[in-house]
C-alpha cells in the first residue's frame, strides 16, 4: 500500500491499528518474550492432546469455570486454576512458577487498553481519522499511570517499551494536514481534539486557508449573478459595483473567518453522537466547512474494514464458484457488506 502510494504521488496515511500492534508486539519480544513463549507452548500442548484438553474440561466444570478453550490472551490467568491443577494432574514440565503468572497479570492490566483501542478504531460505520490522536494520549497517560514499584522488572520494561513504540509511531500525528482539519472539523473534539494550543492554530489556519479556495468560486457565481442584474438597468450599477468590492473583500479575509468561529464556539457533540448527522442538520449554517468536512471525515484511519471485504471475496471467489466474473464479484460483495 506504501508503495503504490508513493507511485501513485498520493498522500498516505498508515493504518492505525496496525501501527499500534507493531508497538505492541515489539515491546512484548523487547520484554516479556520468554513467559509469552511459556504460555504458547502449554496452550498448543492442550490444542494437540485431547487426553489432556478432557482433563482440562473436567477440572473447569469441577472448579466452576466456563470449558472454553485456551487462548493467548486474558482467558488464559481466567483459567489459572484449572490449569495449574491439570499441568499437576498430568506432572507436566511446562508448569508455570509463581513469579510467571505474577507477570502475566500485570502484563494483561497494561495491555488492557490497547486492545480496548484496536477495538475502537477498527469499527466500520462511524468517523475514527479524527480520534486517533486522542487515543494516542489517553494510551499513553494510562499506560504510564501504572507504578513502577509494584510491577515486575520484565512489566517495567514492557511499560517503558510501549511508551516509546507510542511516541515513536504516532508522536507528531497532529502535524498532518489531514488528521488536523479532520479533529477540528469533528463536532466531538474541535480545539479540545488537539494535545497544545500550537497544533490547534496551525489546523486553524489550515482549514481557512482551504475554505478561503472554496469560497472562490460561490464568490464568483454571485459577482456574476450582481453584474446580470445590474446589465438590466443602469440606475443601481454604482452600488452594485460598490457591493462586488466589498463583499470580495469580505469573502476573501473574513468570511472564512467567520464561519470557523461560529463552528468552533457551538456546544460540543457528545462523544457518542454521530459527527456526520450533526454536520447534516447544519450543512445550510456552515456551507464551506461542511464541503471540507466530507473530504476529511471520510478517510478511515484503519484499513482493517477494507480487508474484511477482501476476506469475504476470498470466501466468495473459491474453485467452486470460479467462473464468477470480476463485476458480480463486486456486486455480491456490496450487497453483502451494505444489507441488513
Amino acid at each position: 500500500m506504501k508503495s503504490a502510494a508513493s507511485i501513485l504521488n498520493v498522500r498516505h496515511i498508515s493504518c492505525y491499528a496496525h501501527s499500534l500492534n507493531l508497538a505492541v508486539q515489539n515491546a512484548i519480544f523487547k520484554s516479556i518474550k520468554p513467559v509469552v513463549d511459556k504460555v504458547k507452548l502449554i496452550v498448543q500442548y492442550f490444542k494437540k492432546s485431547s487426553s489432556a484438553l478432557s482433563k482440562l474440561n473436567d477440572m473447569q466444570k469441577k472448579l466452576n469455570k466456563p470449558t472454553l478453550k485456551l487462548k493467548q490472551d486474558d482467558r488464559f490467568f481466567a483459567n489459572k486454576e484449572p490449569v495449574v491443577s491439570t499441568l499437576a494432574l498430568l506432572e507436566s514440565k511446562l508448569a508455570l512458577d509463581s513469579s510467571d503468572w505474577d507477570i502475566i497479570e500485570h502484563s494483561i492490566n497494561v495491555l488492557r487498553i490497547f486492545y480496548e483501542v484496536t477495538n475502537e478504531i477498527s469499527a466500520e460505520q462511524n468517523v475514527s481519522l479524527s480520534k486517533t490522536c486522542v487515543l494516542y494520549r489517553i494510551m499513553l497517560k494510562k499506560t504510564g499511570s501504572f507504578s513502577e514499584s509494584v510491577l515486575p522488572h520484565s512489566v517495567c520494561t514492557l511499560k517503558k517499551e510501549l511508551i516509546e513504540g507510542l511516541q515513536k509511531r504516532f508522536g507528531g500525528r497532529e502535524s498532518n494536514e489531514l488528521i488536523a482539519q479532520a479533529i477540528l472539523l469533528d463536532p466531538r473534539f474541535k480545539k479540545q481534539g488537539f494535545g497544545d494550543d500550537g497544533s490547534y492554530q496551525i489546523a486553524y489556519q489550515s482549514v481557512i486557508r482551504k475554505i478561503k479556495q472554496l469560497k472562490v468560486v460561490e464568490s464568483n457565481m454571485s459577482s456574476n449573478c450582481i453584474s446580470k442584474a445590474s446589465s438590466e438597468s443602469s440606475l443601481w450599477q454604482d452600488f452594485d459595483d460598490t457591493l462586488n468590492r466589498i463583499q470580495g473583500k469580505q469573502d476573501s479575509h473574513s468570511a472564512a473567518i467567520v464561519e470557523l468561529d461560529k463552528f468552533v464556539a457551538e456546544p460540543h457533540l457528545t462523544r457518542s453522537g454521530e459527527p456526520l448527522e450533526w454536520w447534516e442538520s447544519r450543512k445550510a449554517v456552515y456551507p464551506r466547512l461542511y464541503d471540507l468536512m466530507k473530504r476529511r471525515l471520510c478517510i478511515p484511519a484503519t484499513s482493517v474494514p477494507c480487508e474484511r471485504i477482501f476476506s469475504k471475496a476470498g470466501q466468495i471467489s473459491t474453485e467452486k464458484r470460479s467462473r464468477l466474473s470480476p463485476a458480480h464479484i463486486s456486486q455480491i460483495l456490496f450487497l453483502n457488506h451494505n444489507s441488513k
